[in-house]
């Protein structure tokens, strides 16, 4: 018979050590960070690119820019971006705390 109680899942753990000590990209803050720039522009149908961004996502009048603000900073991604394009408004932030660690399950295979 199983003893009573409340049962919980404990995942293993995949990393251990400081926040210091992740990989390049899994820091929540600091150099190592990657940016989101979310850009909303006033035309749809644009495009928005950069040879220091990645686009992560695009829908309608919304793109997701990750950038890594050791090759180029957001303020200079931002003055490039519109430049080119029409914006409606636009902010940057840290990838979701859900986003880094989806990425290190991702990177061990858990």
């Amino acid at each position: 018979m199983w003893p009573v109680g409340i049962y919980r899942y404990v995942p293993p753990i995949v990393k251990q050590g400081a926040c210091g000590e992740l990989p390049d990209g899994c820091q929540t803050r600091g150099p190592g960070c990657p940016r989101r720039l979310i850009v909303d522009l006033a035309n749809d149908g644009d495009d928005v690119t950069d040879p220091d961004a990645t686009v992560v996502e695009h829908q309608g009048h919304r793109v997701e820019l990750s950038v890594d603000p050791r090759k180029v900073s957001p303020a200079e991604l931002i003055a490039r971006v519109t430049a080119k394009h029409a914006i409606r408004d636009l902010f940057v932030e840290n990838p979701p705390i859900e986003k880094i660690i989806a990425q290190l399950y991702d990177e061990v295979g858990a």
